[in-house]
């Protein structure tokens, strides 16, 4: 089989990155010989060592696709979700392995950020797209401590007035995130775009949790909060 048909396979089982061992297993040739071929095609690019994507392939395909099993989070997520007008250059992918920083295309950060299995849940496959729920992307924003706190109250405010936000699911994620200094920051930032989570009250952190980049300085006792620039 030619190498095109091999690329022309990937395409149809939606795999818009693979390995070379995946081609090379359908063309019969070697790894040495099949990692050739594919360094001169023109219709793929090379992702990392021995991975490749079609090219002209969306980033955020690309980003979602390289670790598996594995999602996009944090400001990309914020971004395709139109919750943010940033132009990301920055794509944070979720998952269970750790894996290096890599950079496509000259301009295209993709971070790997770790998280335990118990973690790693609330994410939806959106035509090929990989990306966590707008209720998970929140706490995971929260949990990464990214972006800053007043582009994720902004970022809320447009869920909430959009009616993207499930937010019954929003506090089921929340609580099986066992974290209780997720409960502070959320509570906290709910009740700045005037949604009441008191109910969320008795799961709170004991202590007081800083928060930086907030554009001001204080504190909120109610969801035990130290707030800074």
């Amino acid at each position: 089989m030619k190498i095109n048909d091999a690329i022309d396979i990937m395409i149809r089982l939606n795999k818009p990155v693979f390995s070379i061992y995946d081609i090379a297993k359908i063309i019969g040739k070697s790894t040495a010989y099949t990692s050739l071929i594919l360094s001169k095609n023109n219709r793929v690019e090379r992702i990392e060592k021995g991975k490749y994507a079609v090219k002209d392939t969306d980033i955020y395909r690309i980003a979602s696709n390289i670790v598996f099993p594995s999602y996009i989070s944090l400001q990309a997520g914020l971004q395709f979700y139109g919750l943010i007008d940033q132009n990301i250059l920055k794509f944070s992918v979720v998952s269970l392995k750790r894996h290096r920083q890599i950079t496509i295309r000259e301009k295209f950060r993709i971070e790997f950020l770790s998280i335990s299995k118990n973690r790693f849940f609330g994410y939806v496959n959106k035509d090929g797209v990989y990306i966590a729920s707008i209720e998970k992307l929140f706490l995971d924003c929260l949990y990464f401590n990214q972006p800053d706190f007043e582009t994720l109250i902004e970022s809320l405010r447009v869920a909430i007035d959009e009616k993207l936000l499930d937010l019954d699911m929003l506090k089921i994620y929340a609580l099986k995130m066992k974290s209780p200094v997720i409960i502070n920051k959320l509570g906290f930032i709910l009740e700045k775009n005037e949604v009441n989570m008191d109910s969320l009250l008795k799961y709170r952190y004991k202590n007081y949790v800083k928060i930086n980049g907030f554009g001001r300085t204080g504190k909120d006792e109610k969801w035990r909060i130290i707030y800074d620039r």
